[in-house]
């Protein structure tokens, strides 16, 4: 899927919310949050620069999504739910 600021996989798109009960359309929506936390994943060598963002969706829920820049689009490569340490990483540096 694309549009003139996001891309994905359709494929992996399905699953995720099949599998998390989230869209990938409502996870971009956390790019408007001003407090959105950015984090480099460097977990692997993926063979492209990937991001791990931590903010909150339209309606408050805090998200964890990993992505990367194609371009001028940014390509969303995996969302699921924050966990309870990116929570803690996300609210403290909020306040800060």
């Amino acid at each position: 899927m694309q549009s003139d600021r996001f891309e994905w996989d359709d494929a992996k798109a399905a699953a995720t919310l099949r599998e998390r009960g989230l869209a990938f359309s409502y996870a971009a929506t956390l790019f408007d949050d001003p407090a959105r936390r950015e984090v480099l994943d460097d977990r692997r060598a993926y063979g492209e620069v990937r991001i791990r963002v931590i903010g909150r969706a339209c309606d408050g829920l805090l998200l964890s999504v990993v992505f990367t820049r194609r371009g001028e689009r940014i390509r969303l490569i995996s969302v699921r739910r924050a966990k309870r340490r990116e929570r803690v990483f996300y609210e403290q540096t909020h306040k800060a």
